[in-house]
């Protein structure tokens, strides 16, 4: 049925669905709601919401035909079951790496949106990004790695692609300084053809947050 993916007017944690619709073939389209303008609308869409799953109406909302699925990461994983299994690695190795280090990245979510949301100085952003434990981890993990899980790319990456570029809104000295094989991986997967092409057309929303974010990227 027909894919449309609905969030607010901005990236956000709508940026890696829609990289990852791009990325696997998917005919699809963006719904927005105006940030600031229309909670009020959406608020009355959800409302109206039925359903299996209506209970847990929340944006991001990816709708195929008339079945809806809502939480970032569940329609992630969503898409990359229905269009390409090995996007949580081509073998048992892989996969098994894929599962544990998906569930590290997702980890510093909070961390991320509280350092761009928080009005705190330079130095503090800067502390919160070096003292990440997952962080820490992910930098010793990627030596000699071409992308998360080895050399393919795997959901790991499209999901901790949106929380480095987070991290870099935030600290961007102390990523490029601090982090250099996060950062050397960042610069690859961005670099592939299917997302480059993707961050080039007009279904990559800028920018990265609301208004009422302390920092934010059109990057």
């Amino acid at each position: 049925g027909k894919i449309t993916l609905t969030y607010w007017n901005f990236g956000g944690l709508a940026r890696p669905i829609r990289m990852l619709l791009d990325y696997v073939g998917a005919d699809w389209s963006n719904s927005t709601y105006v940030h600031g303008e229309e909670a009020e609308k959406w608020a009355a869409d959800k409302a109206a919401k039925t359903g299996p799953f209506a209970m847990f109406a929340n944006l991001p909302e990816l709708k195929v035909g008339d079945h809806c699925m809502y939480e970032h990461d569940a329609i992630l994983t969503a898409i990359a079951w229905k269009h390409d299994e090995k996007l949580f690695g081509a073998d048992q190795q892989a996969q098994a790496a894929h599962n544990l280090i998906f569930s590290a990245v997702v980890k510093v979510k909070d961390a991320v949106l509280q350092n761009v949301f928080k009005p705190i100085t330079t130095e503090e952003r800067a502390k919160i990004v070096e003292d990440n434990k997952v962080f820490q981890q992910i930098e010793k993990w990627l030596d000699g790695k071409k992308f998360l899980c080895g050399d393919n790319i795997t959901l790991a990456d499209f999901y901790f692609d949106t929380m480095w570029f987070g991290a870099r809104i935030a600290a961007k000295d102390t990523c490029e300084a601090k982090f250099p094989n996060i950062q050397k991986w960042y610069t690859t997967f961005n670099a592939e053809e299917k997302i480059a092409k993707h961050r080039a057309s007009d279904k990559y929303l800028k920018p990265f947050l609301p208004p009422v974010a302390a920092l934010n990227s059109d990057e």
